[in-house]
């Protein structure tokens, strides 16, 4: 099976802190179950809140383990506003618009 995924994380300050941190532990333990390589699984994550943030993209990763570093490296944005809409077109656009297609 092969399929792209980008996490669309809330990181407005309604969420808080350990809110954040237990979304990006969702986040690896559902990674942890699949497959991330070029043919197969491409994992990318952004955060939004009043504004829109890549974190990695679709072609920063390719195996688990990266994936899951870059999860943890992720910051909580901690921002006013919850532009959600706008969250989704950006990775519509952005993050799966600028990527090249499976190899």
């Amino acid at each position: 099976m092969r399929a792209d995924m980008v996490f669309i994380t809330d990181g407005s300050a309604s969420i808080g802190t350990f809110n954040f941190e237990e979304i990006k532990k969702f986040m690896r333990q559902l990674v942890d179950g699949l497959t991330v390589s070029l043919t197969s699984f491409r994992v990318g994550a952004m955060q939004f809140a009043y504004s829109n943030r890549e974190e990695f993209g679709l072609e920063d990763n390719y195996n688990n383990a990266g994936v899951d570093a870059a999860i943890c490296a992720i910051p909580y944005m901690d921002g006013p506003g919850t532009y959600t809409g706008e969250a989704i077109m950006f990775a519509k656009d952005y993050m799966f618009g600028k990527v090249t297609t499976f190899y």
